[in-house]
């Protein structure tokens, strides 16, 4: 069982889906933090903020790490060919 999830973790599109939800966490915990000093203490404008972030950063960090994966099959493909 343990090996099948490993295995499905493996998978490009999950394992680049689970680093977002991963580093999501951390971003809009570190942005919250910043946001409320920022603000001298007001929880409204922090949370109204870490929530913006919170709903176009995944999206840009996912498309981000599409790219990349494509870049590296592409360079892969083509050193495999010289």
């Amino acid at each position: 069982m343990i090996e099948r999830f490993q295995n499905w973790l493996e998978r490009p599109n999950v394992l680049a889906t689970a680093k977002t939800i991963t580093y999501r966490i951390v971003s809009s915990s570190t942005t919250f933090i910043m946001m409320y000093f920022f603000t001298g203490g007001n929880l409204k404008e922090s949370g109204q903020a870490t929530l913006i972030f919170i709903l176009y950063k995944p999206i840009l960090f996912w498309l981000h790490e599409r790219v990349w994966l494509i870049w590296q099959t592409k360079r892969h493909s083509t050193s495999e060919v010289m």
